[in-house]
């Protein structure tokens, strides 16, 4: 595996497959249950676990996305290329096939980075309204 294109070594890939499960799981993402692991996210889950990070990172984006009279993977794409995380006609990284695996984790991998900033973005402005709000 080349670090250059991927910006990942598969030791570093691995280890962070392994941490994907909980990282999802403390994100709530309705994708999982007890039996489902990563690879079936990047697997058959993947459409679904793009659509759910993206309306999560940015619903108001996402939505006026998914109302374009489109293909799912455009809208996918699209979402994607306006967030900077691919080019416009990158139709291959959303689609559910084993094409561009490595490009597939290293986005699985961005994406839950993001959800977890998200999260922790949100957590601090509660903490501020309610500290706010107690003054």
């Amino acid at each position: 595996v080349s670090t250059q294109s991927t910006g990942f070594n598969s030791s570093s890939n691995l280890i962070k497959m392994f941490t994907v499960g909980t990282k999802l799981k403390n994100l709530q993402c309705p994708l999982l249950t007890e039996q489902t692991d990563e690879t079936e996210i990047l697997g058959e889950s993947w459409e679904k676990f793009l659509e759910w990070s993206l309306s999560t990172l940015e619903p108001e984006l996402y939505a006026k996305v998914d109302s374009q009279p489109v293909p799912k993977a455009e809208k996918l794409t699209l979402s994607l290329h306006l967030l900077g995380m691919c080019d416009s006609e990158d139709y291959d990284l959303v689609q559910v096939n084993q094409s561009l695996k490595e490009r597939k984790k290293e986005l699985l991998f961005t994406l839950i980075e993001m959800l977890e900033l998200n999260k922790q973005l949100e957590s601090q402005q509660i903490n501020i309204l309610s500290e706010l709000a107690h003054n």
